[in-house]
């Protein structure tokens, strides 16, 4: 279960660790947003990429009510923002999404609940759709203080880069990963994967 931290607390830390030269370089080689897009931030927080995404079609997605209330203030609209918990019946539409993108979340899932918000992320993407997710990684050779860091982390399913790959891999047939250190302000190792039908 994720336990959820205060909005204002969440943002402080989110600008501690990443900072804006972070949001240009994910947004520039990863999402590569175009005008209409239509783009699923699921376990959006306080909505950080609503604004860095003008002229996408952009739906938030998060199970903190206290955290999409922030959003809904922040931005002043009702219409970006769901607050829904995992559950039997996703509220995604089906085929509607040019891109789905889970920062942060699949590490807060254990194997069994990432391979279901897959597969419902699988149906919501249209044919050519994209995914892109965003956690922190062990591997071999790692120092001893980012891998500190992830044990630290609130998220208590860190996997391996493998192990992200076959949760991806069991709903769709392209998927790229790429590990990454220069993201946060932090000695952190990030994976980012990219995952297309």
């Amino acid at each position: 279960m994720i336990t959820h931290l205060p909005p204002a607390f969440y943002d402080i830390i989110q600008i501690l660790i990443r900072g804006k030269q972070f949001q240009k370089k994910f947004i520039n080689q990863f999402v590569k947003p175009r005008s209409g897009m239509k783009v699923l931030d699921v376990g959006c927080g306080t909505g950080w990429l609503f604004p860095l995404l003008p002229g996408c079609k952009y739906t938030g997605f998060d199970a903190c009510p206290a955290r999409i209330k922030a959003c809904r203030r922040r931005f002043k609209t009702n219409r970006a923002f769901l607050c829904k918990r995992l559950g039997r019946k996703m509220p995604f539409r089906r085929k509607s999404y040019d891109l789905a993108i889970a920062f942060g979340l699949l590490h807060h899932l254990d194997d069994s609940e990432a391979k279901y918000l897959v597969n419902h992320l699988r149906l919501a993407l249209k044919a050519k759709g994209r995914l892109i997710t965003v956690d922190g990684v062990f591997f071999k050779r790692q120092s001893k203080l980012k891998r500190m860091l992830l044990k630290l982390d609130r998220g208590r399913f860190v996997r391996t880069r493998p192990q992200y790959e076959e949760i991806l891999a069991s709903k769709f047939k392209k998927v790229r990963t790429f590990i990454r250190n220069d993201i946060f302000r932090l000695p952190y190792d990030l994976l980012i994967a990219e995952a297309t039908a």
